[in-house]
């Protein structure tokens, strides 16, 4: 199999949805009356929570394999990045003295949301036949 040729277009995009989902969580984490779900289901914070990292995690995995020599590589980094970020503003919502506080079980949903989606890919290229 060919490995695919550079594409700037490809890379621009990809930062910009992973950018801007960022930014949305980085809102969402820091405002201190962030937006609530009705929905019985979507209400759930943990869920919310794994979620948003998931869709983090994906976009940045995404941008991450154009860039990394291995792809799994860079989705194992998009991942990991991922995950701290979760914990950074875990404890910045501690520090910044916004109403908000430090929940262990939200960096654990966060960092669970974007490993997820590191399984996922790990997974699919094995199913494809890939190596790291």
């Amino acid at each position: 199999m060919e490995p695919q040729p550079f594409c700037i277009k490809c890379v621009l995009a990809r930062a910009a949805a992973f950018g801007l989902w960022l930014a949305a969580i980085a809102w969402l984490s820091l405002t201190p009356q962030p937006p609530q779900i009705d929905y019985p289901l979507l209400s759930w914070d943990k869920l919310q929570h794994a979620s948003a990292y998931a869709l983090l995690a994906f976009l940045g995995g995404r941008l991450a394999a154009l860039l990394a020599r291995r792809r799994l590589v860079g989705w194992l980094l998009a991942a990991a990045f991922c995950a701290l970020i979760g914990v950074s503003f875990e404890v910045a919502q501690a520090q910044m003295n916004i109403g908000r506080v430090l929940e262990v079980g939200d960096m654990a949903a966060n960092a669970l949301g974007a490993l997820a989606v590191f399984a996922g890919a790990w997974i699919w290229a094995r199913l494809q036949g890939r190596a790291w």
